[in-house]
């Protein structure tokens, strides 16, 4: 996964040279993105970009009143 960032609107030579790259998933392998694209509000398409994905839930902490058993 690549994402290129510009500054001026990407040639069709860039364009052609990122769809060439084909895909991981259902994503683009490479991405060109302008910084007023970004600014825009628009975002690369990444896989898994669910923040929550992957994560374990926390552990449940035993009460702090006193002391705590082993669990044997």
């Amino acid at each position: 996964m690549c994402l290129l960032l510009c500054l001026a609107e990407p040639t069709a030579g860039m364009r052609r040279e990122a769809a060439s790259a084909g895909l991981w998933n259902d994503a683009p392998k490479l991405q060109i993105l302008t910084v007023e694209q970004l600014l825009a509000g628009e975002r690369p398409r990444l896989p898994m970009a669910d923040r929550r994905a992957g994560s374990k839930p926390a552990r449940p902490q035993p009460p702090r009143n006193g002391q705590q058993s082993l669990g044997l």
